[in-house]
């Protein structure tokens, strides 16, 4: 299976989509023959407030995007599904981490635990066979569940001594 990340493939087609329809908000306030005069002061007092929103949209995902970091995908034995961690630091919105189930070349996603910050790494993630996965996590876990007939069991790993 080649694993695709689609979703952010699909944050970007999201923010190319307001750009361009900002850009063409202000083309068409400019285009003064076409359009009646009441159009063009509507579209003109528009194009403005459409363009702040566009930049803050897209700034706030680009931002977004920079809080996120990934593990490499671990494939099943029989290659159709792929398991990884997804970790986020968003300052004082919180800190978690994910392990998503991907199929379908990552196009579908189920999630099939959810964590505080630093709780699972990659080497935390194995999969006994192609329908059980094992998941071995430090501190709390917030969800621990199963997706698409793929039974997921939860192992708490105690922190080392010393820490």
């Amino acid at each position: 299976m080649l694993f695709i990340e689609w979703g952010l493939i699909g944050r970007l087609c999201l923010c190319l989509a307001v750009v361009a329809t900002t850009l063409l908000v202000f083309w068409l306030a400019r285009r003064r023959v076409q359009l009646s005069e009441a159009r063009h002061g509507l579209l003109h007092s528009l194009s403005w407030p459409v363009a702040v929103l566009a930049i803050l949209f897209v700034a706030l995902n680009l931002v977004a995007i920079g809080c996120q970091t990934y593990t490499a995908p671990v494939y099943s034995p029989d290659h159709k599904m792929a398991i990884r961690v997804r970790s986020a630091d968003e300052g004082w919105l919180g800190e978690w981490s994910h392990v998503e189930l991907f199929r379908s070349h990552g196009f579908e996603q189920a999630l099939i635990f959810r964590g505080p910050w630093q709780s699972v790494d990659a080497s935390s993630l194995r999969w006994v066979n192609d329908t059980q996965i094992e998941i071995d996590y430090q501190d709390n876990v917030f969800r621990c569940g199963h997706a698409w007939g793929i039974s997921v069991h939860c192992v708490h790993r105690p922190e080392p001594p010393g820490e």
